[in-house]
Order: structure tokens, then sequence, then C-alpha cells
């Protein structure tokens, strides 16, 4: 060995020196740390490398706490100071779907979704601060393919012999959230069954019900839970009955097989039947399955449509009582006509002798039948409008009741019936409009007349009513045909009547009660029926407020009927578009004294005015080049029309049109058909405040030409005033006429008379109608060529068809213009 100098600073030799010492330092350790792991003094080495601290655990030094951390239902991480997974326990390892060994070393922040990174790392610094703080965060952990659960995690500090550790807990949400959504759901699906506007019903496989809405409670009238469903709701079939409702306590009930079958249910109309309920529901209902098609429950709708349905059944409803009334009106509307036009037949054929004094009478009571029936048009529309104004005044009921008995008396006689006035001397003072209210009594004697059979009794009694003081009581009893209870519900309804027979005797349009209400009701009063069924009769009374009598000083006088006295007679310009209706004016017009000038249309009666100056221009509102509204005001603009007076003509009598009338220029408003009384008072001068006249029209046929086919022509008619001037209309062509009023007496005059065109009208008042006649003809072998034309005043493809399929040749509709026989007659042959 060699001796070494103490001063000799050689480099390498420092060198071995300074790694002898550090190596020797790390052999102390080493075997510090043996003897202390030996000692049981430390469970663990850490171990610094490059990539990271390395721990080295003593085998069974941990096993008590891992033991218990793995028993833990939460994933539990160690994580060291600068957040890397030491330990980890199984239940982390599943919730993140790794094996534990790739879950060690790994940043505990790369185990979470990035959105929850940030609230991670603000739990550990708050752990880390020593915060008292140790509340869970709802945070996201990634789980197996990417998918996130939803976790609670807790962080803590933890103490390892020094090391800067912490632990983190993360407790699985994914259970309690899906039965937390569940719930909701669950609660989200009873809001929505409870408030649900229809009835929601669940029933088990067996249709037992486990759950219902509110409105299933309401339709069940009571409970339906863990009742069967068809005991809950004892559902019906329906129908499609004319009241369109579809409900009826005698349907049969619905099966359960159609509720709770294979294949779901939808739209289906059933009826609902709870005590006296009667609903109509719309039903939709099906199966619930899982997920191998094994039923679970059925959910049953049912949608009340009861409201909708009886709005139905009244549509339907008013829709046939409008084409009852449509027939109605074009029935009661072709008899005037057809009595007018035999009866203008009739002067033609008489040459250019002197008007036939039943014939003039015969066209004066049917033009004022047409006008009657469309003032009652009229009427009815203006006061369902609201449109119709009262004029009242302190009147007479009991003269009111004696100007309706005087009118209605001769329909009354007509038929038989014995008319009583029941009265109190003296007057009995009510505020009315005089028109009206004698409307109100015209109308109900009238209804008393047509609905009570021939010889009856028919009795109107006015006085106080003993019901009521101050009050009057008007009383119209009749023991007529009577009412049900039914219609007597709805007696007073628009276009509502009794069921009618063929013959249509009574007439009507079915709308004088609905004006009779109306018109009480505008007069502060009220109307009822009282019957006590078909066949005894009916009563209607009428209860209006009474009044004061009135100052004898205030009583107006009665107009004078000298027309001398009115004004004398005047120029007139008469300008009206319809020639023959200006002719036949101009001619009674003239008639009565006045000079009469004729135009045709605006601006030829502009030119008119201005050449004649005429004192009085009467214009119909409806003419060509120039209506009447603008002809008006341009000769308002005239100086020399200052002292001239204006009436206009028109077929609309309305509030309105008056007041547009007016307004325009004219002095006065009067209404189709003129009444030429009222005419010509205006023209002369009167100052009557009642302007305007009522609406209406007059029609005829055309001329017979020379030269028909004369024929033997049998008339099978009831109504012998037709009757009559249809004979005489066919006798004065030249052909040869007998007449018969039934069945019977139509076949025994067949068989006697042999006729060649049978005419006859389908609606006879008697037991058998005219379809009978043609079906007995047709089995009378000496008529077989005889032409049989059926006369009604219904049209229309059903009636055309009844008609013919029962043996007639041809269908007519009334008016039938009896000189055109020859025509008819070729029509039925050519068929």
């Amino acid at each position: 060995m060699f001796p070494v100098d103490a001063d000799d600073r050689n480099p390498t030799v420092d060198s071995l020196r300074q790694a002898l010492s550090a190596a020797t330092r790390r052999a102390d350790q080493a075997e510090q740390a043996l003897e202390a792991i030996y000692a049981g003094e430390a469970d663990a080495i850490l171990v610094p490398a490059g990539s990271g601290p390395q721990v080295f655990i003593r085998e069974g030094a941990d096993r008590p706490y891992r033991a218990i951390v793995e028993l833990m239902a939460q994933g539990v991480a160690v994580c060291d100071a600068e957040g890397r997974v030491l330990r980890s326990n199984d239940a982390l390892a599943d919730l993140l779907g790794l094996p534990a060994d790739r879950v060690i070393g790994r940043p505990v922040a790369a185990l979470f979704d990035p959105d929850s990174i940030g609230h991670l790392e603000a739990l550990v610094a708050s752990a880390r601060s020593g915060s008292e703080r140790r509340d869970s965060v709802l945070l996201r952990l990634l789980g197996p393919d990417g998918a996130t659960l939803p976790a609670a995690v807790g962080v803590g500090t933890l103490e390892l012999d020094g090391l800067d550790a912490f632990l983190v807990t993360v407790t699985d949400l994914s259970h309690q959230k899906r039965d937390e959504e569940l719930l909701a759901s669950e609660r989200l699906a009873r809001s929505i069954i409870e408030q649900a506007v229809d009835a929601i019903v669940v029933c088990d496989p067996e249709g037992r019900v486990l759950r219902a809405s509110r409105e299933a409670h309401r339709l069940c009238g009571g409970n339906p839970l863990l009742r069967p469903f068809v005991e809950a709701f004892p559902l019906r079939q329906t129908g499609s009955g004319p009241e369109g409702s579809g409900v009826s306590p005698d349907a049969p009930p619905l099966p359960p097989a159609e509720v709770f079958g294979e294949e779901p249910v939808r739209n289906r109309e059933v009826a609902l039947a709870c005590g006296d309920r009667r609903d109509v529901l719309l039903l939709n209902s099906g199966p619930i399955r899982d997920e191998v098609g094994r039923r679970l429950a059925y959910v049953v709708t049912m949608t009340d449509v009861t409201p909708q349905k009886r709005a139905q059944a009244r549509l339907v409803e008013a829709d046939r009582r409008k084409d009852e009334f449509l027939a109605m009106l074009a029935h009661e509307l072709r008899n005037p006509l057809a009595a007018i036009a035999y009866g203008v037949a009739l002067l033609r054929g008489g040459g250019g002798g002197a008007p036939d004094d039943e014939v003039a009478a015969i066209l004066e009571r049917q033009v004022a039948h047409m006008r009657w029936m469309v003032d009652d048009l009229l009427d009815v529309a203006r006061v369902e409008r609201g449109r119709i104004a009262l004029r009242p005044d302190t009147v007479d009921l009991g003269e009111l009741a004696d100007q309706a008995t005087r009118a209605v008396r001769p329909s009354a006689e007509a038929k038989g019936h014995a008319l009583a006035l029941d009265r109190l001397p003296g007057p009995i003072w009510v505020k009315a409009d005089a028109t009206r209210l004698e409307q109100v009594i015209v109308n109900l004697l009238t209804n008393a007349v047509k609905y009570t059979p021939p010889g009856g009794r028919i009795r109107l009694a006015i006085g106080p009513d003993p019901g009521a003081e101050g009050r009057l009581l008007i009383s119209v009893q009749d023991n007529g045909l009577g009412l049900t209870p039914e219609m007597r519900e709805r007696v007073f309804d628009l276009f509502s009547q009794a069921e009618r027979s063929l013959d249509r005797k009574e007439g009507g349009l079915g709308i004088g009660l609905t004006l009779v209400r109306r018109l009480v009701e505008l007069h502060g009063g009220k109307v009822e029926v009282a019957s006590d069924g078909p066949g005894l009769g009916s009563t209607f009374r009428v209860r209006l407020p009474a009044a004061e009598p009135p100052d004898p000083a205030e009583r107006p006088e009665e107009p004078e009927d000298d027309r001398a006295a009115i004004g004398p007679a005047r120029h007139v310009l008469l300008i009206d578009d319809n020639r023959d209706m200006g002719t036949a004016l101009a001619r009674l017009l003239r008639a009565e004294g006045h000079r009469v000038d004729l135009a045709h249309d605006g601006p030829s009666g502009l030119e008119r005015a201005e050449q004649l100056r005429p004192e009085v221009l009467v214009v119909d509102l409806g003419l060509p080049g120039m209506d009447g509204y603008e002809l008006a005001r341009r000769l308002r603009r005239a100086p020399w029309m200052a002292d001239r007076r204006l009436i206009s003509l028109s077929g609309y009598g309305g509030v309105e049109d008056r007041k547009r009338s007016i307004t325009s220029g004219f002095d006065r408003h009067v209404t189709k058909p003129v009444d030429l009384r009222r005419l010509d008072r205006y023209i002369r001068g009167a100052c009557d405040a009642s302007a305007g006249g009522e609406a209406g029209g007059v029609g005829g046929p055309d001329p017979a030409e020379p030269g028909r086919s004369t024929y033997r022509i049998l008339l099978v008619e009831d109504q012998q005033s037709l009757a009559e001037v249809a004979r005489r209309v066919l006798q004065r062509i030249g052909h040869e006429v007998e007449l018969a009023a039934d069945v019977p007496s139509a076949l025994e005059a067949a068989r006697r008379f042999l006729p060649d065109v049978i005419l006859c009208d389908l609606h006879l008042n008697a037991p058998m109608d005219g379809l009978e006649v043609a079906r007995a003809v047709r089995l009378e072998p000496e008529l077989a060529d005889a032409r049989l034309i059926a006369v009604t005043g219904r049209d229309g493809q059903a009636a055309r068809d009844r008609s013919l399929a029962s043996g007639f040749d041809l269908h007519l509709t009334k008016p039938v213009d009896f000189t055109e026989v020859d025509r008819y007659v070729e029509q039925a042959r050519r068929r």
C-alpha cells in the first residue's frame, strides 16, 4: 500500500470519496427502513423517481384498512398532493369500468367529465385549506364507453406519516336519479291524468279500474277505483236516430270485448247511462304491453261530446223545420196564386164586359191572404232582429177585441165555429200599440180557428187578471185538437206547428205564435198555453199591464174620409221600370181623378220631370240607369222642386229602407203592393203619420190562345171555390167538365163520365188522398186511356216520384194555368 501525501489534491479521489459517502448514507437509510418495517413501525416506502414517486407497501400492512375500504359501496381514491391516485377500491374501478391497476397513478381529475373538473378542484382546495364545510357536490363521473354518471363527490384531507394526501369519495347517484326521474314522470303522469279534460281510465288486464281522472269520476258519478270498468261505466251502443243524440236507455250494452280487445279502439261513439243522465262519448282504448308483448294494462279515454251532439240535434231540427217551412210557404203561396190565376183567366175569357163580381171578390180575398202571410214573415223577421218599433198609446182593449173578432168571424163561420167574445162593459185601458196588439189577438183567434175541427167552440175573454192586481188577461179558449206536452214546450218556437195531415187544411206558416210571443214581450207582458192533451182543446193566455184612463182632451180625432176635403187631384209623374205595374197603377190613379204621366227608367224620368214639372212624383227605387235614390237627390237640386212632393215605391219596408228614402229627399215611402187609398191621400196632400204600405205581390197566367183541343175533364178538388173558378175557366174555352171533391165521388164520376183527362188535387180533405184516385183509376179497364194529371202545392223530386209511382202521367205544381190543358195532355202522352 502506497502512502499518500496529505496535501495531494487529486480530483478523481475526491469524486470517489463523495460517491462512497452518498452510498453509505443510502445504505444507512435502507437499513433503517428495513429495521422499521421489521419492527412494524412502517407499512410503506416512498421512492422518488423521475416519472414520479413510487410507493412500496409492506404486504398485509394496510390489510385492515383495505378491507374496510373495499367493503364500502362508495368509490374511494387516495391521492397525493399532486392529485395522483395512490390507492382506490374496486367500487370506484367498477364505476369507471377500468381495472384497478389502471386507476392507480392516474390524475384524479382525469376520472371526471371536463365540466366537473373545476368543481372538483374547488372541493380539494376547500378541504386542504381546512374549511369546515364537508358537503358533497354533484359531479359527472366518466363511466364506461364514454358515458357520464351522476355522482356525489366529497373530498377530505389525509395524513400518511407526514405525506400530504387527500381522500376522494364518489357516491353513484345513477339509480337515485333514475328513481327520481321515474318519480317525477309518475307525478307528471298523475297530474296529466288528474287535470285532463277527457276522462282517462287505466285498467288492469282483467278490466278493473286502477286509476281514473277527475272527469272519469264525474262521468261515473262516484269513485270508480278498483271497480270493474263495465260496472263503473255502463256504456251502451248508440244509434243514428232522427234527433241526432243517439242516446236511448233501451240500447244494448257495449260488449267488454269491444273495449278490451287486442286492437285499439278509435273514436267509437258510445252512450253512457248513469242514473237519469244520458251522455254521448267518443271512446278510445288500447292495451299497454311490455317489451315481449305481454299486456300489462289498458288505457281508456272518453270524450264527452253530449253538448256537441245536442247542438247538432238542434241544427238538424232547425234544418228540418226550415225545410218544412219552405214547403209550407210554397204550398200556402201557390193556393192563392192558383185562385188569382183562375180569376184572371175568367176575366180574360169574359170579353170586354164589366168585371165579374164573384171573380173580383176571389181576387180580393186571395190578395189579402198573401199580404197577410208576407206581413207575418216581415214582422217576425223584424221582431227577431229587434228592429220593430212600437207606437204605444192608451187604447181600449175591448175595442181591439171587437175589431179582432170581426176580422176572424168570417173564417170561423166558414168552418161552422161558434165564436164568442166575453168582455166587461165599458173601456178596458191598456198602454199598447193598437195595431200590434190587435195583431196578437187576431193571430190567437186564427190559430184557434185552424186547429179546431168544424163545429167547434172558440171563446175570447178579456178583463182584469184575477191572479195579479194591475194587470189584464186576454184568454183564447177552444175545444180543438189540443197539444201534447212536447208540443206545448215548443209551440211558440219559430216554424213550429202541430202534426199536419196531407190535406194541409189548417194551413199557416208556423210563425203566428212566434210573433205573438215577441209582440207580447215587447209590450211588457207574458203569454202561455195550457192543454190537457190531444183532442182536449187549448187555452192561450196573455197578461199585460193595465193603464190609467186617458185624458178625454187628448183622444185623437178620426181622420176624414172625404178625399175632396183632403186635397184636390194632382198632376202625377209615375216612374216605374215594370211597365205592367206602372200602367195598372196609372189607370187606378186616373180613376181617382189624377192626371198621370209615365216614365220607365231613371234618366228618362229625370228628363220628363224637367219637361212636365208635375206636382207629385211617384218613383220606384229600383230603376235602371239611375236608381230612385239618385233620381230624388238630383230632382231636389232643382229650384222648381221646392214645393213638389216625392213618394218612393219599394218592395222593402224596413226602418232602414224608410230612413234611406227620407234622407235621399223623398217625402213618403210606400211599400208594394200599394194601398191605393193611402197613396191617394199622400198625393192629395194628407199628413198621415203612418206612411208606408204592405209588401206582397200579385201575378197571373198568360192569356189563353185560340184553337185549342177540347176534352172531357174530371176535376177532383175539395176546395169548392177553387173548383168552381177552374170549371168556369175550362168551360169558357170549350172543355166539358165534371167536379168531384173526394175519392168515392171521383171514382163514381169517372166510371159514369169516362173523362179524357183527370185533373186531381193530391191533398184532399178526406180519409183518402189523390194518390188513391190514381191507383183506383188504373184498375178500371174502361179508364185505361184517361190521362191522369196530379195537381199539388208541393214541388220536389220526391213528391214527383211519388205521384208518378201511384199512376199519374204528369205532376204539376200550383198555380196551374187551366187554359193550357192541351199542352199538359200532350206532355202526359209523351211520357
